[in-house]
């Protein structure tokens, strides 16, 4: 008889549905090797199923109808140019038709559409605040980088503060989660349960997780909530200031929660670490971190998960190693989530990935390490070339000296396709001031022989960063077009300055005390052509793929 399970590990709304997020099944296969019942739940998943049903896309393709027919944007509604297109081609099509065109195999809402339903369902669920929701990309603000393509309808502007976050969960006519979660509340909420996890990554599940929060607590009020997850993490020292956010929620963990989260639900709250919780009135600070050894890890468990359901087939999640192997950028704040770099043996790598190729039938891994350096790669390489079923592979990278061609040839040989390089510019001068550890020689070398061994490049690149002239920059376009054969796909972001960063504390930035929990800080806006620049490269290259 399968055991009651303890806790409820929740992903919310609103992300992408590419693949599982990797934080639940590790933590549940944690759990589950100390006999801890749980179960995942990836209401993230769940949230646009809902949105894709036949009877939910006949209401969205009258609202595409009335828009369509007037001459000027809908008059309660403002939608940018490129789904205004999209909304003349479809609306030209007969309704099961429009069904079969914008769904995918999936039985999902394609790509090209969510955001337009995701605008259909906010204003259809709400009255009064439209018109801001409804910006276009370019008019977001920069703080909010983690979210701009939800940001009309996942509400992260209330999240920046804790008084914006109470309004709305107050204000139920205006929070569309509410009525969401209504519906489908049988399905989320576990009776049984004395514990809820809920997993928050970015600004743009903030929302909807302290929602949940709020009705869980409303219709279970014995029931502990325990908030985790990176936002939780980067935010931790302006949290413990803010008695009025455990309202709902009973433990924030900060940091690794595998340790922390067992120590929770067995009663051993007075040697919690990493764990922030309000006690008599005061919120208590949680001691260092308690470091679990990653060759300790189980396999993470996917068993709770409908993997066909996801946008990218056959691909698991896995991460071979914690922090940053150079951790020394400056605009970066990735210290804070993983502040020792750790990494999992050869043996431990075998292990997991050859349970979850037979467990899962999978046929290609996506490492989720902050970088794949090149004893990763060989690691990694060694390891697949050990394993009885081959599969495919791909990771992140930083372009530096010791990726040889050798190096880079082995990983493509043992299933490497793809990796993703950050780049972030190609002038000499911003490298060095950013502490990349690398210089424009040798990013064209790995480059260039990575995409001779047969490995997709995907550049990312960032623009007006601080203190990058134009020409700068234009060395930045130079290499993009000088290397343009061994690029396979790029993408590009506008710098945003992160909490806690190198680069944000030597700026002695004057904190937003009415925007306490801001994540990127903007900084003064620069009229540049940047953006129109890389955008007509990222044609040229093809963009994603």
């Amino acid at each position: 008889m399968k055991k009651q399970p303890v806790i409820k590990l929740i992903f919310p709304p609103l992300w992408d549905i590419d693949l599982p997020y990797l934080s639940l099944p590790q933590l549940s296969s944690y759990l589950l090797k100390y006999n801890i019942a749980n179960n995942c739940f990836d209401l993230n998943l769940f949230f646009w199923k809902q949105l894709s049903t036949r009877k939910n896309l006949e209401k969205f393709y009258v609202w595409l109808q009335e828009i369509a027919i007037n001459s000027e944007i809908h008059t309660d509604v403002d939608i940018n140019l490129k789904n205004y297109i999209l909304v003349k081609d479809y609306v030209k099509l007969e309704f099961d038709v429009f069904f079969i065109t914008i769904m995918n195999e999936n039985h999902i809402v394609n790509e090209k559409i969510r955001e337009l339903l995701l605008l259909f369902w906010f204003n259809s669920n709400t009255k009064k605040y439209q018109r801001f929701h409804n910006v276009s990309l370019d008019d977001i603000p920069l703080y909010f980088y983690h979210d701009r393509y939800y940001f009309n309808s996942s509400l992260s502007k209330y999240a920046q503060n804790s008084k914006d976050i109470e309004f709305l969960l107050n204000d139920k006519s205006e929070n569309p989660y509410y009525k969401f979660y209504e519906s489908v509340f049988d399905n989320i909420t576990d009776g049984e349960c004395s514990f809820y996890g809920l997993s928050i990554t970015g600004i743009n599940q903030v929302i909807p997780a302290f929602t949940l929060a709020k009705m869980l607590k409303e219709k279970y009020p014995n029931v502990k909530i325990i908030f985790g997850g990176a936002w939780v993490t980067q935010l931790a020292a302006k949290i413990a200031k803010n008695p009025s956010l455990f309202k709902d929620v009973d433990y924030f963990v900060v940091g690794e929660g595998e340790k922390a989260l067992y120590k929770i639900l067995t009663g051993n709250i007075e040697v919690i670490s990493n764990v922030l919780m309000l006690k008599d009135g005061k919120i208590m600070n949680s001691k260092a971190p308690d470091y679990v050894d990653l060759d300790d890890l189980p396999p993470p468990s996917f068993i709770d998960y409908d993997l066909n359901s996801y946008d990218i087939k056959n691909t698991l999640p896995y991460q071979s190693s914690r922090g940053c192997s150079w951790g020394k950028c400056t605009y970066c704040s990735y210290h804070i989530l993983d502040p020792f770099y750790r990494k999992k043996t050869k043996e431990s790598i075998y292990r997991d990935l050859d349970t979850l190729i037979h467990k899962y039938s999978t046929e290609y891994i996506c490492f989720v390490d902050s970088e794949l350096n090149k004893e990763r790669l060989l690691s990694i390489s060694d390891v697949i070339s050990y394993l009885k079923r081959k599969i495919s592979w791909r990771g992140f990278s930083k372009l530096e000296k010791d990726l040889t061609f050798d190096v880079l040839s082995k990983a493509s040989e043992n299933g490497c396709d793809f990796l993703i390089w950050g780049m972030e510019s190609g002038s000499d001068n911003i490298l060095y001031k950013i502490r990349k550890g690398t210089n424009i020689k040798i990013m064209e070398n790995v480059l260039r022989d990575a995409h001779h061994a047969g490995i997709h490049n995907r550049v990312c690149v960032m623009y007006e960063i601080p203190e990058e002239s134009d020409t700068d920059f234009n060395h930045t376009i130079d290499f993009l077009k000088r290397n343009i054969n061994y690029i396979g796909s790029m993408s590009f972001s506008q710098f945003t300055l992160e909490f806690n960063s190198v680069m944000f504390n030597k700026m002695n930035i004057i904190p937003d005390n009415e925007n306490e929990l801001l994540i990127g800080y903007p900084l003064e806006k620069r009229e540049t052509s940047y953006r129109e620049k890389l955008e007509r490269l990222f044609l040229q290259i093809g963009g994603f793929i």
